[in-house]
């Protein structure tokens, strides 16, 4: 099994944990959600945040009942040795790694179709894996105080890009408000349910590594809910400056706003704030997820070391990435649809039997 050494403090916890929250959604999650509930998309992502810290208080106490476990150990804790392994391997495993292909075909789709349409997109593939391997090869606490060096500036550049755009604001393009009925407002929180919240499972395998356990809801919810907000200003942003119809009809409208951005004449076409901020939110989410991928896997399989398996997975990721879907416009569908479902069975059903099946163990051996 991998060697547990605990050197993550818990100010680079709240520091992951809001990278996390931000992700791949600060892009691609506006028109998701507008393309459901328009210029209400605002108010499903307060719903989105609402249910979101619900579900990091059952992890929470998920983790509380089973400290310094990572989530493979507590499937085995509750369903056996080969039954735990078997649902971690199918339900875990397996959705992390697709997780993992998804960001990278994410990455690759936003720079071909927007910033160097003529690089082909398995070249970024390979550059990103072996970023992300050099990164992960150096351990979990390389990556998360690069984290703690690199947040200030993202919250540089997303404070940098509100104010750029606050000229181009208009509270009309929310008209009519709350317009939506509540079954397609629900139905526009499960996407920000969906990504980036069910996907914070991946701290099963950071909290292990904490130094500090016992406050480790006040670190994790303060990252969160600073994730949730940005989240929530960047869709009602866009929504305020491009309309909520432009917003739905768009692949990245945050980027889209941020071109926007003309001061003086002179001071334009600063979308690239919004591009470094999202390449570095997303590398993080990317190298946490594939370490939560790996080290599972090596605890399986009682290998000490995670660390040959990189670039195994690497190699995986960059052929699932190409195989996700045909084209943007389908994977943008299945991001909407299938996988909000897929990742809601996953990550809140299964941790929730977690929680409750050895209480009702408990109560029928009293």
């Amino acid at each position: 099994m991998t060697p547990r050494i605990t050197t993550i403090g818990s100010r680079q916890l709240t520091i992951l944990a809001s990278l996390l929250t931000m992700g791949d959604s600060i892009l691609i999650s506006p028109g998701i959600i507008s393309s459901i509930a328009g210029q209400d998309a605002w108010f499903s992502v307060i719903i989105g945040n609402i249910l979101g810290l619900l579900l990091i208080t059952l992890y929470l106490s998920l983790t509380n009942r089973y400290p310094q476990q990572h989530l493979i150990e507590i499937c085995e804790s509750v369903f056996g040795r080969w039954g735990g392994r078997i649902i971690a391997v199918v339900c875990f495993l397996l959705l992390w790694l697709i997780v993992v292909s998804m960001l990278l075909r994410e990455i690759g789709d936003f720079l071909t179709t927007q910033i160097m349409p003529e690089t082909p997109v398995q070249a970024i593939y390979v550059v990103v894996i072996i970023v992300m391997i050099c990164g992960l090869r150096l351990g979990l606490e390389p990556v998360a105080r690069t984290a703690e060096i690199f947040f200030p500036w993202v919250l540089v550049l997303f404070l940098m890009l509100v104010c750029f755009v606050s000229t181009e604001i208009d509270f009309r393009r929310l008209q009519p408000y709350l317009n939506h009925d509540a079954s397609s407002l629900l139905r526009g929180s499960l996407p920000i349910l969906a990504f980036p919240f069910c996907e914070l499972s991946i701290l099963f395998a950071v909290f292990p590594s904490v130094t500090k356990t016992r406050p480790l809801g006040k670190y994790l919810y303060s990252g969160v809910i600073l994730g949730g907000i940005v989240l929530l200003i960047v869709i009602l942003t866009c929504t305020l400056v491009l309309g909520a119809d432009i917003v739905q009809r768009s692949n990245y409208p945050s980027y889209i706003m941020a071109k926007k951005i003309s001061i003086g004449n002179f001071l334009e076409r600063l979308e690239v704030l919004m591009a470094i901020m999202w390449m570095l939110t997303i590398y993080f989410k990317i190298a946490l997820t594939m370490y939560a991928l790996v080290t599972g896997t090596a605890y399986l399989f009682n290998i000490r070391d995670y660390r040959p398996l990189l670039l195994p997975f690497g190699l995986i990721t960059i052929i699932l990435a190409q195989l996700l879907a045909p084209n943007i416009i389908a994977y943008n569908q299945f991001t909407g649809t299938i996988y909000p479902m897929i990742v809601g069975i996953m990550f809140i059903l299964l941790p929730l039997l977690l929680r409750i099946i050895p209480r009702r163990r408990k109560l029928g051996g009293m």
